[in-house]
C-alpha cells in the first residue's frame, strides 16, 4: 500500500508540472513576502533580536518550508477520506480487505513525507549558496525534525478529517485547521506576542517545536543536546497521543458510516 502511495505521489507530480513548479517556488514566495514587509516596518537585525536567531536567512528560509509543508500535511492527511467522497470512490474504498483506518494512515504518512522532504529540498540551494556549505547539515537536522513533527500532525489532520465525514462539512473543518495551527506555531513572530490563552494552547502544537528545532539551527552551528532531545520527546508524546485518539476515531467513524451508508 505504502509503494502503490509513492508511485501515486512520483505521477502526480509528474503529470502536473504546473504544480511541481509553484510547490518548488512557493517557499521563496513566502520569503520575499516576508522580506518586502518586514523591512518596511523594521529591520533584519531587529527581526533577529526578537526571534532570537543568528541566521535569519537560514531561518526564513526553513519557516517557510515548515509552513508550507504544514499546510500541504493537513491538506492531504485531512482531505483523503473527503476526496474519496467528492470522486465518488469512498464506498468501494471502505470495502476493501484493508482497514479504513490502516488506509487513511499510510495514505496520509507517504503523502506527507513526500510534501515535507519536497519542501526543504526545494529551499537547500539558495541556503547552501547564501549561508555556505556547513548549512546543509543543519538543513538535515531540521528535516529530521520536520518528519518527526509530521507525525503527530497527521493525527491531528486526520481527526479534521474524521470529523468532516461525520458533518459533512468537509472544506469547512479542513480549512479552519491550517490558518490555525499557523497562526499557533510562531513560523514568522514570537510566541509570546500571541494572549496567553492562545500561547498555552500552543504547547500542543506539534509544529511549533519544529519552528523551535529551526531557530536552534539557525542559531547554533552545533545545538545543545539538552534542547533537542527535549523536542524529541515532546514531538514523540505529542505523536503518541495525537494518533492514538485519530486511530480510534478512524474506527468509530468506519463503523458508523458502515451502518448509515455512504452517500
Amino acid at each position: 500500500m505504502a509503494a502503490a502511495e509513492l508511485r501515486l505521489q512520483y505521477y502526480w507530480l509528474k503529470n502536473n508540472k504546473v504544480m511541481l513548479a509553484m510547490s518548488l517556488v512557493w517557499p521563496y514566495l513566502m520569503v520575499f513576502i516576508m522580506l518586502s514587509f518586514g523591512t518596511a516596518f523594521g529591520s533584519i537585525e531587529e527581526f533577529k533580536e526578537k526571534m532570537g536567531i543568528a541566521s535569519p536567512i537560514l531561518y526564513l528560509f526553513a519557516g517557510s518550508a515548515v509552513a508550507t509543508a504544514s499546510i500541504g500535511v493537513i491538506d492531504n492527511a485531512a482531505g483523503v477520506a473527503t476526496w474519496h467522497r467528492w470522486l465518488g470512490t469512498l464506498p468501494y474504498v471502505m470495502l476493501v480487505p484493508r482497514r479504513f483506518t490502516v488506509y487513511l494512515s499510510t495514505s496520509s504518512l507517504v503523502s506527507s513525507l513526500v510534501q515535507v522532504s519536497f519542501n526543504l529540498l526545494s529551499i537547500a540551494p539558495a541556503v547552501v549558496l547564501l549561508e555556505g556549505p556547513g548549512s546543509a547539515l543543519r538543513l538535515l537536522l531540521i528535516l529530521a525534525f520536520m518528519v518527526l513533527g509530521t507525525l503527530p500532525l497527521i493525527g491531528i489532520a486526520l481527526l479534521g478529517g474524521i470529523a468532516s465525514l461525520l458533518a459533512g462539512e468537509e472544506s469547512d473543518v479542513i480549512n479552519f485547521l491550517s490558518p490555525l495551527l499557523l497562526l499557533l506555531s510562531g513560523v514568522f513572530y514570537p510566541i509570546t506576542m500571541l494572549p496567553k490563552t492562545l500561547e498555552a494552547l500552543s504547547s500542543y502544537i506539534p509544529t511549533r517545536y519544529v519552528v523551535d528545532a529551526a531557530k536552534l539551527a539557525a542559531t547554533y552551528h552545533t545545538p545543545p543536546g539538552a534542547l533537542v532531545f527535549t523536542i524529541i520527546y515532546v514531538l514523540a508524546a505529542l505523536a503518541l497521543a495525537y494518533n492514538t485518539l485519530a486511530s480510534l476515531g478512524a474506527l468509530g467513524v468506519e463503523g458508523e458510516l458502515r451502518r448509515r451508508g455512504v452517500h
